[in-house]
């Protein structure tokens, strides 16, 4: 349980709306939450803890050393890359919602802005996405 919860302050609020009061989420054009796609990221926030992080840190994919190369190229390529060799000891283990996830939170650790809905988990559908951001290539 949240402490917003407990100490009944906001008791309308459910476990997301509750984080978000603590973490900040960005929010739509009119103040609204972007839900699906924070949730996503949030998701791969988990996998990341629970199977990434036994050989990554995030610092390896955060700022220009790593996404300058990503900039101004679809997410299909890198969502390609990870299908392919990650998890390192067990490559294309994951479900591809799931890397998809993982891609989401990294572009998150990026302050790169979310979008309306989560990212597809499909290759055709991410080569329409492309990374854009402070970054040169």
């Amino acid at each position: 349980r949240f402490v917003h919860q407990d100490l009944g302050l906001v008791p309308a609020l459910g476990t997301l709306d509750n984080l978000a009061l603590g973490r900040g989420y960005r929010k739509r054009r009119g103040g609204t939450i972007n839900w699906p796609a924070e949730a996503q990221a949030a998701r791969g926030a988990r996998l990341w803890e629970n199977i990434c992080s036994e050989c990554h840190v995030d610092d390896e994919f955060v700022g220009e050393a790593y996404m300058g190369s990503w900039t101004n190229v679809p997410i299909a390529e890198l969502f390609d890359l990870i299908t392919v060799t990650m998890p390192e000891d067990n490559p294309g283990s994951l479900l591809d919602e799931e890397y998809a996830a993982v891609i989401a939170y990294v572009l998150s650790l990026n302050e790169l802005p979310a979008g309306e809905e989560e990212l597809p988990a499909v290759y055709e559908a991410l080569q329409q996405i492309v990374i854009q951001g402070p970054y040169s290539q």
